[in-house]
């Protein structure tokens, strides 16, 4: 009996492929958004030891006009980092999301051609069941067949 031949067999395994590089674009992205985000905590830790700093100077009126000024850009420019890091986060999760949805999609491809080939190979295992049961049938038919037309003539008739 032959063996199982899947003709989309080829079309399964591009798709498995294409999931593969969908999900490593996933995990690609999935670091990209993760890093947004360290950057964003990191702008956000230093803008608010600015501040801090910013308070201490006000309260104990310690520092320079100077210092203050400085520290007070500071503070400014960081708020500016801090919205582009937003916006740089806002996207990455907008790539994150775009990428699983195309990532969920080639599964759903691949798992609709899986099912198929199992059913298919279910199918096959069935067919050849039955060729089997048929063959060995057939073997036992011939051989009853051959047994008992040598007991007709041997043990049909008394002498």
């Amino acid at each position: 009996m032959e063996n199982f031949d899947f003709s989309l067999e080829d079309v399964l395994e591009l798709r498995s492929d294409r999931e593969r590089e969908l999900a490593a674009e996933l995990a690609d992205a999935r670091e990209r958004h993760e890093e947004a985000r360290r950057d964003l905590r990191r702008l956000r830790a230093r803008r608010s030891s600015a501040r801090e700093r910013i308070d201490e100077l006000q309260g104990s009126g310690e520092g320079s006009a100077g210092a203050m000024q400085s520290l007070l850009i500071v503070a400014d420019r960081l708020g500016e980092h801090i919205g582009e890091a937003e916006r740089r986060l806002r996207a990455a999760e907008e790539d994150v999301a775009e990428r699983r949805r195309e990532f969920e999609d080639a599964l759903r491809e691949r798992q609709v051609v899986e099912r198929l080939r199992e059913r298919r190979l279910a199918q096959w295992r069935d067919e050849r069941s039955r060729a089997e049961r048929k063959r060995m049938d057939e073997i036992a038919i011939n051989r009853h067949g051959t047994d008992g037309a040598t007991g007709d003539r041997s043990g049909g008739e008394a002498p």
